[in-house]
């Protein structure tokens, strides 16, 4: 499968979920895997995007992620840039689908997003830059 949102993050603001596909097992498709990194979690590894794919600027940046079958290949990039390749090896299959936070407290975007796109393919690494960019 593949994710894509465009996202900003607040000035100042402390990002977190940006799209959460399980919140039972916490499997992300995109998330902030801290204050300047885009990341995503298949339930069993996480996965970081390209270093500084975060800015607290209120700017609009294109985040997307892929994932494919069990021992394959999972990848994040954020404004045309794809991070490494990863190995998937958990289940992104999604029982509830959140936009913006988790369903804990303290777990919110803090920021605007829009255009958000859920895939039942993986995306190969070119499509994954072309539509982050």
């Amino acid at each position: 499968g593949a994710a894509y949102a465009e996202a900003s993050v607040s000035v100042g603001a402390t990002p977190s979920r940006l799209l959460t596909l399980n919140s039972a097992t916490q499997v992300n498709a995109l998330y902030a895997g801290g204050a300047t990194v885009i990341s995503m979690y298949d339930g069993s590894a996480a996965l970081n995007g390209p270093a500084g794919s975060i800015t607290a600027d209120g700017i609009p940046r294109k985040y997307s992620s892929t994932w494919n079958a069990t021992g394959t290949r999972m990848q994040v990039a954020a404004s045309g840039t794809a991070g490494t390749a990863g190995t998937f090896d958990g289940d992104m299959t999604p029982n509830e689908i959140r936009v913006g936070g988790l369903y804990l407290a303290g777990n919110e975007w803090n920021g605007t997003i829009r255009n958000v796109r859920i895939w039942q393919r993986a995306l190969s690494s070119s499509e994954l830059q072309s539509i982050s960019r």
